[in-house]
């Protein structure tokens, strides 16, 4: 991946930011995840969920264009009626890292 920021840096993810939300009742809801995703210039970030029942994202997700350092958002949702989860984001491209754990809870 090339591109980066004016200092002649590496393009990269400098933050995931997650949050989460529950909708229905905690027998029978959902819960959506999004990831605020930060660069420090223009690039392009591909990635992938994992999940705490081990499931990892099988979706084919476009990759998130950057035309200049800032953020953007993604998100998901997994519907359960189970408590105590988690939620991470993998940047595959360009910091193959896992950023960030969503922690799962009905309210």
């Amino acid at each position: 991946v090339k591109g980066g920021d004016a200092t002649g840096g590496k393009f990269a993810v400098t933050s995931v930011v997650l949050t989460t939300s529950h909708s229905g009742s905690c027998a029978s809801g959902k819960y959506t995840i999004q990831a605020a995703i930060t660069t420090n210039g223009a690039g392009e970030v591909t990635y992938y969920w994992i999940r705490s029942d081990g499931a990892t994202d099988t979706e084919d997700h476009d990759p998130l264009v950057f035309t200049a350092a800032g953020t953007k958002t993604v998100s998901t949702e997994w519907d359960t009626s189970a408590t105590g989860l988690w939620m991470d984001i993998y940047i595959d491209a360009p910091n193959h890292q896992q950023f960030k754990r969503a922690l799962l809870n009905c309210p």
